[in-house]
């Protein structure tokens, strides 16, 4: 491009710039202009006006270093970076006279700076994407791509440079564009009616405190209630955390299916995991659930869970994951002043006592155990483990007499949490956590589904296999149930002996399915060796007897306590085993009963009206209209990290006060009667203000905020000054005044009295305008982001009767602040 060059239209003078701005490495961009628009108002009436192709009278472009950054400012913000260089080339555009064309009038090339092209790829205007790249960005980061991944990809696609923040900006600009100017409770309403519309049959619990703050969120949708009714047996419950921005625990509910799968059957955002919220959402799921079904609850050692699940399932035993126990043991054992190899025999005597399949084992172990511990671990055995009643909870031998399917540990739901953690992030809202947990249940129904497709229109056999009994298994019933029973079949047939004298398998009793031993005698009489009716569909209301053994006997309750026991380890000292009855597989204790009660298909679960739920609350009134007027926790502040950074403060002033700060906490540490008079002197001291010119100081404020909160104790707010420097002012959760410092030698006065939510009252004798150091300090008191808050200015002369409307502490506060508030 040259002088004179004349272009026809804006359109191809623009085709030509970008074109030349590409070959030669320049960024042009407009710094002033005239559009055609205003030139022809100008214009006579008898004059020939601009064709609008022009769409410019004038404009000029500079380089993208031209001009001098500005440095003016309150220096709030004090680091700053810019592109401008002073650089002086540009390019003027004009009408020429005839008004005909577009004129080059002016082209200056010459730079003051690199113009190279791997520095022209980094300007901002070249790292833009298209209107198209952009949507189908957002549509990857929505399906949850890595933004690396999605980097790459778009630098390989597009062969232009982009950073990792350009894409979260694209990110939040649609986010924002899509939410509007709606607020989380809003969303989350929005969220939660959509789940109603699509699950008729979703059940939606919520429950607040006194002060309308939202306790817990449980969502059971219909495929949730029809999975409970078909596998009530065995319920694992677990909580996991860092999903959402509000800290709120994620308390989920486990049950194994006939495939052996977990699948969940309720989800709850808890503000609080107290025993009180823990017990009200159990009941809220027990309303939901028939939780009476309930044989076996699965936890971890978590004395409020188990509070909360002995208070609404009282019938149900409850069984500690096995690892955990091993976990939480190891934790002390690591305590101990001992060698670790000592710790490592003392952690494998546990483990062996944990795993001990009948009560002898157990009690050779845990004689072993006694002789071997110190009295320190023994102390905290007898205190935490080895009661009679906790011992039910974690030993083996105890565990494999109740029906927990084969759960020895939680490791079903530890599995689902990492699902959970991988679409669950520590800064979502809780509107998009509900949306993800909904996402990823989703797609688990959709997973079981298809296994159930492929289990009812597939046939399954064995191929090179002719026995007919293991093909008969594995087209009657699942493939997990199948592959159990194969293997037990094959014990039966090549591994029992006729001349054992005991039964010690569990399999009947855990499972519910046909141990070997029924099997065997099932080859020995000649009878069918598989029967359908072996594998119920539910076993509600019966609890098959196990495989007799000695072994399986329950231990006495008059246990003698383990300070009793003998500091040497026993010898070995084989039992005598009962013999056997002449039949010892009796028909009747080892082969499952069918279930009484039947249940309900898929197609009759939706038909029976009575298993239909409203959405609805703790109250039972409708979710939609309750939501309304439940508000959500506040967002936690950061730990470790400070969300909220300062401006720096000009160092003169701080200085200053810091040091009357240290001056005024030396005079707060003297006696009782040094205080007193301390306090009539910062009274002498307010009086003595009368100088216009003098600088209040934090010892001014804080001596008559001193002063106020002893007249009217019951008034919140009043912190010292000084805090708000660091933005360490303590959470007001009610109604609060506040005295700030705006880091620019001025002090002001906010309040939330007489206020709606998320707003304050500034009260300021020189400022209408609210300045981020302010808007800081307030989100820190009241523990919001300041995005989010609203801010009223009130100025000198609105205020200046407000202590003939207001009276008390208020008129008090604001006649003082308008009497000191001077700069």
């Amino acid at each position: 491009m040259n002088d004179g060059d004349e272009f026809s239209s804006f359109q191809e003078f623009q085709d030509k710039l970008l074109q030349w701005s590409t070959a030669t490495n320049t960024v042009w961009v407009k710094s002033h202009s005239k559009t055609v628009e205003t030139a022809n108002k100008k214009l006579s009436s008898k004059s020939k006006t601009f064709d609008q192709k022009f769409k410019f009278r004038n404009v000029l472009y500079r380089c993208k270093h031209g001009g001098a950054p500005r440095q003016t400012g309150r220096g709030l913000r004090p680091n700053q970076s810019s592109f401008k260089q002073d650089c002086q080339a540009r390019l003027f555009l004009t009408v020429n006279k005839e008004k005909t064309k577009l004129v080059v009038q002016t082209l200056v090339t010459a730079h003051n700076h690199e113009t190279s092209n791997n520095a022209f790829k980094h300007y901002p205007e070249q790292r833009r994407l298209s209107e198209a790249k952009k949507k189908e960005v957002e549509t990857m980061l929505e399906l949850g791509v890595k933004v690396k991944y999605l980097k790459e990809h778009i630098e390989a696609q597009q062969r232009q440079v982009i950073t990792l923040k350009d894409l979260h900006n694209v990110h939040q600009k649609a986010k924002r564009e899509r939410n509007g100017d709606k607020t989380e409770e809003e969303l989350l309403m929005d969220e939660l009616k959509k789940l109603c519309e699509d699950d008729p049959e979703a059940v939606i619990s919520v429950q607040a405190n006194n002060e309308g703050v939202l306790e817990f969120l449980l969502l059971v949708t219909g495929d949730m209630k029809q999975t409970f009714a078909m596998f009530p047996e065995v319920l694992m419950i677990d909580s996991t955390y860092c999903t959402n921005r509000l800290r709120m625990p994620l308390f989920s509910l486990l049950v194994e299916d006939g495939n052996g799968t977990g699948q969940t059957v309720g989800y709850a955002f808890i503000t609080h995991e107290t025993e009180h919220t823990l017990s009200a959402v159990m009941t809220e799921i027990s309303r939901i659930h028939k939780l009476e079904k309930v044989k076996v609850v699965v936890l971890d050692k978590d004395m409020k869970e188990i509070a909360a699940v002995r208070k609404v399932i009282p019938g149900a035993e409850i069984q500690l994951c096995k690892f955990h126990v091993i976990q939480a043991v190891d934790r002390f054992i690591q305590k101990l002043s001992k060698p670790q190899e000592e710790k490592n025999d003392l952690k494998k005597s546990f483990q062996s006592l944990v795993f001990s399949k009948s009560k002898s084992a157990f009690e050779r172990a845990l004689c072993h155990l006694a002789a071997t511990a110190p009295d320190s671990f023994m102390a905290y055995y007898n205190k935490n483990w080895g009661k009679p009643h906790q011992i039910k909870h974690w030993a083996f031998y105890k565990t494999i007499q109740q029906i927990n399917l084969g759960n020895t540990t939680n490791n079903r739901m530890e599995s689902h949490n990492q699902k959970i953690k991988d679409i669950l992030k520590r800064n979502m809202t809780l509107t998009e956590a509900v949306k993800s947990i909904l996402l990823l249940h989703r797609g688990k129904v959709n997973e079981m589904t298809h296994r159930e497709f492929n289990h009812t229109f597939k046939t399954a056999y064995r191929l090179g296999d002719d026995d007919v009994v293991k093909d008969d298994l594995v087209k009657n019933i699942t493939p997990y149930a199948a592959g159990i029973l194969i293997a037990e079949l094959e014990k039966a047939r090549f591994s029992t002996s006729k001349n054992n004298k005991m039964c010690s398998c569990s399999l009947k009793k855990t499972m519910l399915l046909p141990c070997r031993h029924v099997f065997a005698r099932r080859i020995e009489q000649g009878e069918n060796i598989f029967n359908i009716d072996d594998v119920a569909e539910s076993n509600d209301n019966m609890v098959p007897s196990p495989c007799t053994s000695e072994s399986f006997q329950d231990w006495p309750s008059s246990l003698a306590s383990l300070q009793s026991l003998s500091p040497t380890p026993l010898q070995d000292n084989p039992r005598e085993l009962t013999p056997m009855p002449s039949s010892p597989f009796s028909f009747e204790s080892n082969t499952p009963e069918k279930s009484t009660t039947p249940v309900p298909s898929p197609a009759e679960f939706k038909k029976d009206k009575s298993r239909t739920s409203t959405c609805s609350t703790g109250r039972a009134t409708k979710i939609l209209k309750d939501l309304k007027t439940i508000k959500l926790p506040k967002t936690p502040p950061v730990r470790g990290n400070v969300r909220l950074q300062k401006g720096k403060e000009n160092v003169f002033q701080s200085r200053k006060r810091l040091l009357e700060k240290k001056r005024l906490n030396k005079k707060e540490t003297n006696n009782e009667s040094r205080h007193s008079k301390t306090n009539t002197s910062r009274s002498d001291e307010i009086d003595m203000i009368g100088d216009p010119k003098e600088m209040l100081t934090d010892v001014h404020i804080n001596a008559a905020q001193k002063l106020l909160t002893q007249q009217f104790p019951k008034m919140h707010g009043l912190q010292d000054t000084i805090l708000g420097s660091k933005l360490q002012f303590a959470i007001e959760t009610g109604d609060f005044i506040q005295i700030l410092h705006d880091g620019a030698l001025h002090w002001l006065t906010i309040s939330n009295l007489f206020c709606n939510d998320n707003c304050v009252d500034i009260f300021d004798s020189l400022y209408t305008s609210v300045s981020m150091d302010v808007k800081m300090q307030a989100a820190c008191i009241m523990m919001i982001q300041e995005q989010t808050m609203d801010y009223q200015t009130i100025g000198k002369k609105k205020w200046g009767n407000v202590r003939n409307v207001r009276s008390g502490f208020t008129s008090r506060a604001f006649q003082f602040q308008r009497r000191c508030l001077k700069k």
